[in-house]
């Protein structure tokens, strides 16, 4: 057979040819007769032998085989022969027929007026299946002979190891199915006859009558038998493998020669290192080699070995070597001679975590002339750790700083060798420590102002001063230095320092970004201060905020933190302004966190010069607990928005907080996706102290010992108080807590039924707390884009979610002032909160009547909007469009549940306190009716619960925290925590030092882990 040829690859084919698979036998026919047994499948071919000869030619390779003769290019690196002569396979057999169905059975007699029908008779059996084939037998494989000159086995590179396998079996066929048992005959058919009965009747005479009888027909016959299932065959035998010899001379070998790297070490090619492959390192291998295959390798031909360049192989050609020529099989040759590489430094310097990645070196071993590499060799590698000896923790220190204040800087750098570090050390290496500060933005420009603006709120290094733990200042150009002369093995140093905005035209909320960078000297050159290379690189910024300060006007307070940017800051300006509100500030970052009900501060004290930048003495507004003033003082009845995206915000808030602060009157909008904790929103253990609008009520149940614990019961009780409260007051909202205390009570106490009575027990207590309602915290759960967190402040939901939070009475100040922009988003909210308590008094059922006079009170919200005068036209206007939409809205879901009298009644009194308003505004009477009527037809096209989901947003809900959502939350008191469990950590003017004294104390805080500012 000719072999196949195709370009530089030649192919010989010597394998059998394939069996064909056996016929299916036929299906029985009808009648009960016997599927057709299978037909055997056809067994596979023998392979043919191969005879091939491998010799060269001046620069060809001379191939000859089976009466053939064809030459390739030997320095081809594409040139490849491939052998095989693999046996057949073998067809499958084939499988039996299905049995034929069996004959109907016999049909039974009819009946007649002397005898009952006969039964049908039984179904004949089914066919039984026929018998499966046999597989047919796998060809064999075939003999290869591959012959070359011994000066020349370097050319069985080019070769493959033929494929000699023998053919696989074929499948025996499946026997078939028995056919179906032939179905029962049918049963004679029944008999109606007249008959002649002769009787005597009550005169004495004898009388006929014709009467009906009945004789019954037969049952159908059952079916036959199903026939036998045939007989599975067996499979066929698999071919048997054929063989491969390779003749050398008069030398006959099973297979060819391979090469294997059986051990390899990695070694420091200049002693005395630190044991660390690092970067720049030069490293030798020593390894083994082994002969894993069946000859010895050629005995005229090199073998040269080598190493692959990859990211951290640089390898040094000058390391190749020879390994010696006929290597017997099996045998393992340890060369003298050693590869040689060098680690490649890293293309960037390592920022953030040091430099610790696994390093992989791949050997590889080429044979002479024919240059083709050995695959076992090529799969094989060594890995080793690539890192520095020394590295750096990460930065500590402050995120944000008034103008006035000093951020405190320090980090730690690690010798993790066992040797010491510096100039002094065993190494002789340089080792230095940095602080500077990014110059990337630096800008030819005299306007600072500018500049932070187009550097998206960064600050150019000549804008900062550092200072050294001595109190030295140095430009932010030239940062902080530190040369290390020795650090000890495993050793540990710092650099410790402070940073100051030195530009009193800076931006605020603009940062600085600072780098800590670790130098190290150069393996090949280690005292060269030319020469050091920076081998990891920390970042960290620092934000310019502002203090708190106090302003009676604000209409929220705006807590923001080390991530909120220039942009973001600009955003929330922008807004307040285009909304008509103002804003106070409160930077969790720079007071290490918040507490609202943490007593506020002033330098005004302990020698402390004032400073007008700063927080200013504030007014005696109001006192709580004799804490002094807090921020729950300064914003009763407003809102204070949390820019959720920092850990100092609403993390650092003490449990309880929130609920205490929204009891105050304070209403939280937390904007951002982050998770809030539990406790917040559940008020203290220490109810009796610092709340107020309880009932508390014992329980006394009869103690019965039963499978049922008696907590159980309390748990029930709770439920039961917490629904009777929510019927009661639908649009209050109270939180029901149990304390289970299971407490005998004496026997004279409690009226005893007989000597044997039943014994009271007090299973503990329920206290309904008077608790803020749901919207009193609402959350905004739209994720901010990471390239720029200010893209949500403008968002309509944020709009939504700010106007939301605020009280109704501002809301229509608002309207009143008639300033807002937003007029749509204002208008939206103010329907909400009227939407809202429509809701909390249409889904209840209320324990017994409400008046219409205690109805109209109740609806305060509706009462503050139709009580307020609105002068200007434009707020007069809006006024009107909220009241008409309402009051559609109102007789559009009475619609759906008319029937419902307190439902009508909630419509009526409504709709006459929207009239009363219309009355006393004077307003045009057709204009009005002409919007309402064409509100309420828009409203009848669409369903109830969509005309509900109109008037909220869906990226603003109210917090889903384990109940805090539920009308009336049933908790147990032992789940609550006392709001100073836990210390606060609040501390205003932490970054403020008077004295050099002050500054080394906080510094050694911070080095120590000891410092309040958790902002590290």
């Amino acid at each position: 057979m000719s072999p196949l040829h195709s370009g530089n690859t030649l192919r010989y084919v010597t394998n059998g040819a394939v069996g064909k698979n056996g016929a299916c036998g036929a299906n029985g026919q009808f009648g009960g007769y016997r599927g057709q047994d299978g037909a055997q499948g056809e067994h596979g071919q023998n392979a043919r032998e191969l005879n091939v000869a491998l010799s060269t030619n001046n620069a060809g390779v001379l191939i000859k085989g089976n009466g053939t003769s064809l030459q390739l290019s030997l320095f081809d690196r594409k040139t490849s022969i491939f052998l095989e002569a693999r046996g057949g396979d073998a067809g499958h057999g084939g499988n039996g027929g299905d049995g034929g169905k069996g004959l109907t059975g016999k049909k039974g007699r009819n009946a007649n007026r002397f005898l009952w029908g006969e039964n049908g008779g039984q179904g004949g059996t089914g066919g039984n299946g026929g018998n499966g084939a046999r597989g047919g037998d796998g060809g064999n494989g075939g003999k290869v002979t591959l012959t070359v000159a011994p000066s020349q086995t370097d050319l069985l590179m080019l070769t493959n190891i033929p494929d000699v396998r023998g053919g696989t079996q074929g499948r025996g066929g499946k026997g078939g199915d028995g056919g179906l048992g032939g179905d029962g005959g049918k049963g004679g058919e029944s008999c109606w006859y007249p008959d002649t009965e002769i009787y005597t009747d009550s005169s004495g005479q004898t009388q006929s009558r014709i009467t009906l009888r009945f004789n019954p027909g037969g049952f159908d016959g059952p079916c036959g038998l199903r026939g036998r299932v045939g007989r599975n065959a067996p499979d066929g035998r698999c071919g048997n493998s054929g063989s491969f010899h390779i003749a050398v001379g008069n030398n006959r070998y099973t297979g060819p020669y391979d090469l294997s790297v059986t051990d390899s070490t990695l070694l420091a090619k200049k002693p005395g290192g630190n044991g660390f492959f690092e970067p720049g390192k030069e490293v030798s291998v020593d390894l083994s080699v082994t002969n894993t295959g069946d000859m010895p390798t050629p005995n005229k031909q090199p073998i040269r070995m080598s190493m692959v360049n990859n990211k951290w192989v640089s390898f040094n050609p000058r390391s190749v070597f020879n390994l010696p020529c006929a290597i017997p099989p099996g045998q393992e040759v340890h060369p003298q001679n050693r590869l040689e590489f060098t680690i490649n430094r890293p293309q960037t310097i390592p920022t953030g975590e040091p430099l610790h990645e696994t390093g992989v070196a791949n050997f590889s071993a080429t044979v002479g002339r024919v240059e083709r590499q050995f695959s076992k060799v090529a799969t094989e590698q060594i890995r080793f750790p690539v890192r520095y000896p020394a590295d750096i923790d990460t930065i500590e220190g402050s995120k944000s700083i008034s103008r006035d204040e000093e951020a405190l800087l320090s980090v730690k750098v690690n010798n993790i060798s066992p040797k010491a570090l510096g100039l002094q050390g065993s190494q002789q290496r340089l080792l230095n420590l940095h602080f500077t500060a990014d110059t990337a933005d630096t800008a030819d420009t005299a306007d600072t102002a500018d500049t932070a603006d187009t550097n998206n709120g960064q600050t150019r290094s000549a804008d900062v001063t550092f200072y050294s733990r001595d109190g030295v200042p140095f430009s932010g150009n030239q940062g902080l230095t530190k040369s290390i002369n020795e650090l000890p093995p495993h050793g540990q140093d710092r650099l410790s320092g402070s940073i100051t905005f030195s530009n009193p035209a800076q931006h605020l909320y603009t940062k600085v970004t600072l780098f800590a960078e670790l130098e190290l000297g150069r393996l090949d050159c280690p005292t060269d201060p030319q020469l050091v290379e920076v081998v990891q690189r920390r970042v960290f910024q620092v934000q310019l905020a502002e203090g708190y300060q106090y302003n009676p006007d604000a209409d929220f307070l705006l807590v923001t933190n080390a991530n909120t940017s220039l942009p973001e800051w600009n955003q929330w300006e922008a807004l307040a302004e285009r909304l008509g509100l103002t804003f106070a500030t409160w930077n969790s970052s720079l007071n290490n966190g918040i507490s609202l009900f943490h007593e506020l501060q002033s330098r005004e004290t302990e020698g402390h010069p004032a400073v007008e930048t700063d927080t200013a003495p504030l007014p005696a507004t109001g006192v709580h607990a004799d804490t002094g003033v807090t921020l729950v003082d300064h914003f009763k009845d407003k809102t204070i928005v949390f820019l959720n995206n920092d850990d100092t915000c609403v993390k650092s808030l003490p449990p309880c907080d929130l609920f205490r602060s929204a009891n105050s009157g304070v209403r939280s909008y937390i904007v951002g996706p982050e998770e809030v904790r539990e406790e917040l929103f559940y008020p203290e253990k220490d109810l009796a102290a610092n709340l107020s609008g309880r009932a508390r009520k014992t329980l006394v149940e009869n103690y019965i010992r039963t499978m049922r614990s008696s907590e159980d019961r309390l748990i029930k009780a709770a439920k039961k108080q917490a629904k009777k409260l929510r019927n009661k007051w639908p649009e209050k909202r109270f939180t029901v807590v149990y304390n289970y205390e299971d407490l005998p009570l004496p026997r004279n106490s409690l009226p005893i039924i007989g000597t044997y009575g039943l014994k009271k027990h007090q299973i503990g207590t329920l206290t309904s707390v008077l608790s803020p309602t749901k919207h009193m915290i609402t959350n905004l759960s739209k994720q901010p884009d990471e390239s720029d967190r200010s893209d949500y402040v403008l968002h309509p939901s944020n709009v939504y979610g700010l106007l939301k939070s605020l009280p109704l009475q501002k809301k229509i100040q608002l309207v009143q002032n008639n300033i807002t922009e937003d007029r749509e988003a204002l208008k939206k909210t103010i329907l909400s909160d009227l939407v809202d308590e429509h809701k909390a008094f249409r889904r209840l059922k209320w324990a017994g009547g409400i008046g219409k006079s205690a109805l109209k009170k109740r609806l305060t919200c509706l009462q503050q909007v139709v009580d307020a005068s609105y002068p200007e036209p434009g707020s007069k206007e809006l006024i009107q469009e909220i009241l008409i939409e309402f009051r559609a809205f109102s007789a559009r879901v009475l619609r759906e549940k008319w029937y419902r009298p307190r439902y009508r009644q909630l419509v009526k009194v409504i709709h006459k306190m929207i009239d009363s308003f219309k009355q006393k505004e004077d307003i045009d009477p057709a204009h009005w009716l002409e919007n309402y009527q064409a509100k309420k037809q828009r409203f009848a096209k669409i369903h109830r619960w969509e005309l509900w989901r109109q008037y909220q947003d869906s990226d603003v809900f109210p917090i889903h925290q384990n109940g805090h959502n539920d009308p009336n939350p049933v908790i147990n008191f032992n789940e609550l925590q006392h709001p100073y469990d836990t210390v606060s950590r609040v501390a205003e003017n932490s970054h403020y030092f008077r004295d050099q004294g002050e500054r080394l104390r906080a510094l050694e805080a911070l080095e120590n882990g000891n410092s309040n500012d958790n902002n590290r």
